[in-house]
């Protein structure tokens, strides 16, 4: 058979133009990436403790709420494993799906899941759970700006007209944010004939504003065998 070959090249050169073919048209199709999957999905879970202790915590809400995560098939999402951590401030889940799932989809179905499963807890607990994706192969990028001519504001205003449209077109990026670190409020300015055209007045503008905006948690001070959470309220004037 080699010998056979061997007396008509062409043939050798003719099998390996098909199978260079072949690589080059399976190389256009392979899926590129910025970020590609090299680990499984997994979705992070923090829940604070509020007045209770961790053990109180624990049996009271932890013990369901990892049952009900556990137990969470459905939409092409199946949780391979869970791991629970109740540290001395708040208790952290993690969730590990199978291969090839989309940890996007992931992240909100357990988002939903802990949203409702919390609805009924005490509000300082339910304010202080958070829901993330564990971006293991990601990358993560922090860049500071300096200008001896212009403010902060002034300085951070520019920036974000010139940068946000081109951050805004990274493809698979997780997410980004331009901080400014003298900010410390929001001006909000109402449109009287647009506020009368929707039938709404101040105070009931005042109103959704409170109740959307939450405070901050500073953590927890524990004396004696009493624990008190420590939160920065928010103010709208």
């Amino acid at each position: 058979m080699l010998a056979d070959l061997y007396s008509k090249p062409l043939r050798v050169y003719l099998l390996v133009a098909v199978l260079a073919g072949f690589g080059v048209l399976a190389g256009l199709r392979l899926p590129i990436s910025l970020y590609p999957n090299v680990t499984q999905p997994r979705v992070g879970v923090s829940i604070g403790y509020g007045n209770l202790s961790p053990e109180e915590f624990r049996k009271t809400y932890g013990r369901g709420l990892e049952g009900e995560l556990r137990s969470f098939r459905g939409d092409g999402l199946e949780v391979e494993k869970l791991e629970a951590n109740y540290r001395s401030s708040n208790a952290e889940l993690t969730l590990t799906f199978k291969w090839g799932q989309d940890g996007s989809k992931a992240q909100e179905e357990i988002a939903s899941r802990v949203s409702s499963k919390s609805s009924p807890w005490p509000e300082d607990i339910r304010d202080s759970v958070s829901v993330w994706q564990r971006g293991d192969q990601g990358g993560f990028l922090a860049i500071s700006f300096f200008s001896e001519e212009r403010s902060v504001s002034d300085l951070h205003s520019q920036l974000r007209d010139a940068l946000e449209p081109r951050l805004s077109g990274i493809p698979d990026k997780g997410s980004h944010w331009l901080q400014n670190p003298e900010s410390r409020r929001v001006k909000v300015t109402l449109d009287p004939a647009k506020l009368l055209a929707a039938g709404a007045t101040v105070s009931a503008v005042e109103s959704t504003l409170e109740g959307a905006v939450r405070g901050l948690r500073a953590g927890n001070l524990v004396l004696g065998d009493s624990t008190l959470s420590i939160e920065v309220p928010p103010q709208v004037r």
